[in-house]
C-alpha cells in the first residue's frame, strides 16, 4: 500500500502566482508542468492521476507535491547544483583557462567549446582528435 499524497492547501496569493506562470508566454516548460502539478493537487486530483494527465512519472508528481509543500513556491526552482570542486592545486590550469580564453578559437570555429578548450590545453580525456592542431 503506497504513502498517502501530501495535501496541498494554497493561499489565494499562491494560486494567483502559480496561475500566472502558467500565463507568461516565455515561462519554462519545467516551470509551469510544476505549476501545473500543485495546481492539480490543490484541487485534490490524485497523483497517479496527475501523472497520467501530465505524461510524467508518478514520483515526479510525489517530488513537487512534496517540495512545494516543504518551501512554498521558491521549492519550485532548481536546487543550486555546482559541479565538481576545483582542487587547490588546479589554480595554473585556471589561469591558462582563461589566458586560452582572450585567444581567438581555432580555425573553422566561431567560439570556444569544453572540448576545444581540454585539447588545446592537453588536458581533455574526452576529446576528439584533430580539433586543435597548433594548441
Amino acid at each position: 500500500m503506497s504513502r498517502p499524497a501530501t495535501p496541498i492547501v494554497l493561499s489565494r496569493d499562491e494560486r494567483e502566482q502559480l496561475e500566472a506562470m502558467l500565463r507568461q508566454p516565455k515561462a519554462q516548460a519545467r516551470y509551469a508542468l510544476r505549476a501545473r502539478i500543485v495546481l492539480c493537487a490543490a484541487q485534490g486530483v490524485a497523483s497517479g492521476e496527475i501523472a497520467r494527465q501530465l505524461r510524467v512519472r508518478p514520483g515526479s508528481v510525489s517530488k513537487w507535491r512534496t517540495r512545494f509543500e516543504r518551501e512554498g513556491l521558491s521549492g519550485l526552482h532548481d536546487d543550486f547544483r555546482p559541479g565538481r570542486p576545483m582542487k587547490q592545486d588546479d589554480e595554473p590550469l585556471q589561469a591558462r583557462l582563461l589566458a586560452r580564453l582572450d585567444t581567438p578559437p581555432p580555425a573553422g570555429h566561431a567560439r570556444w567549446d569544453g572540448t576545444l578548450l581540454g585539447k588545446a590545453l592537453h588536458s581533455g580525456t574526452r576529446t576528439r582528435p584533430g580539433l586543435v592542431e597548433n594548441a
